[in-house]
């Protein structure tokens, strides 16, 4: 997956294409996947 800097996050769809990816951290991404989290799942 070429990951050169920790933490890398990958968002992977149910296909298993990565539709979303990150390699830093900042307070609040966490609430950013989330809502890419509920959009992929349609809720």
């Amino acid at each position: 997956m070429n990951v050169n800097n920790v933490p890398h996050t990958f968002l992977i769809d149910g296909q298993g294409k990565i539709v979303s990816q990150r390699n830093t951290y900042a307070p609040g991404d966490e609430e950013k996947m989330y809502e890419e989290l509920k959009k992929l799942s349609g809720k």
